[in-house]
């Protein structure tokens, strides 16, 4: 039955994703969604949402992996995407990210993840806030493409006598539809602010775990030493470079291509720091790590 419902959501999301795909290359303006199909989407999301949750919630403790990490960024990234498409039309990305969703959902059904039982409610909520900054660091990330694409077809549409059918052709889709560039990169500083907010939160629990000044068990204890290895390093310096971004766009005002390349630069360490080694180690190495 539990095979059944993963098979639900995956199916309306690559439905989704190829509709999606159609809508953009499409030589003549499709009409909008049926009601009726957006309603099959949120029903599809809900139901991750809940599969997330049971994957995650063990009998005997918590489940934390490289999976449902993805899983909940890709989560997170529909449902800004399905909100957003009230405001602003974003549909260039939506293959991508229902494609995306639709295999990151499957994540944990084979690789679960590690458990870690009996934590403490510091630990967990240092780890869903944790996740919760690098799925909303996530969509910043991909709003930060859409902007370098869109960039980069005004540039060829400017230029088109410079380049190939090819790219012309790729341009005109890209830019089809899209919305401004001002809405959506100040869209863009907005999802950085709420990720820094929510990774400066779960450091700062991370820390106090490490130290010490919560009252854990021997058990607990093993998972939440402090010491300063990559997924320290690399969290710190993600978090020095999204803050240093905001910095730098209220006191210099940074923007465009300053911002895409701040934003992925945090996003790739925050990644790195956790996401990328759990998956070396669970889907590769086959070994529980913490």
């Amino acid at each position: 039955m539990l095979a059944l419902v993963y098979a639900f959501v995956f199916t309306v999301y690559v439905v989704a994703a190829i509709h999606a795909l159609h809508r953009m290359l499409s030589q003549e303006r499709m009409p909008a969604p049926h009601r009726m199909a957006l309603l099959l989407v949120w029903l599809a999301w809900l139901t991750h949402a809940s599969l997330l949750a049971h994957a995650m919630d063990d009998e005997q403790g918590l489940r934390f992996g490289f999976a449902p990490a993805l899983s909940l960024a890709s989560a997170v990234a529909v449902l800004s995407f399905l909100l957003e498409d009230w405001f602003v039309r974003v549909h260039a990305l939506q293959p991508p990210v229902f494609a995306l969703a639709a295999l990151a959902v499957l994540g944990p059904w084979f690789y679960p993840g590690s458990l870690i039982t009996s934590p403490h409610w510091a630990l967990t909520l240092h780890l869903w806030l944790a996740m919760l900054a690098y799925a909303v660091l996530g969509v910043a990330a991909v709003h930060a493409l859409m902007m370098l694409l869109l960039e980069k077809g005004l540039q060829v549409r400017h230029n088109s006598n410079q380049e190939t059918a090819l790219m012309h052709r790729l341009a005109t889709l890209v830019l089809r539809d899209a919305p401004p560039l001002l809405p959506l990169e100040q869209l863009l500083f907005k999802l950085i602010s709420i990720g820094v907010i929510l990774l400066s939160v779960a450091l700062l629990i991370g820390i106090a775990l490490g130290l010490g000044w919560f009252n854990l068990d021997h058990t607990t204890q093993l998972h939440s030493s402090l010491r300063l290895d990559h997924k320290t390093l690399l969290s710190g310096l993600a978090w020095i470079t999204l803050v240093s971004l905001l910095a730098g766009r209220w006191k210099f005002g940074w923007r465009g291509k300053t911002a895409v390349r701040w934003t992925l630069a945090g996003f790739v360490m925050l990644s790195l720091a956790y996401v990328g080694s759990r998956f070396v180690f669970e889907a590769v190495l086959h070994r529980v790590h913490y």
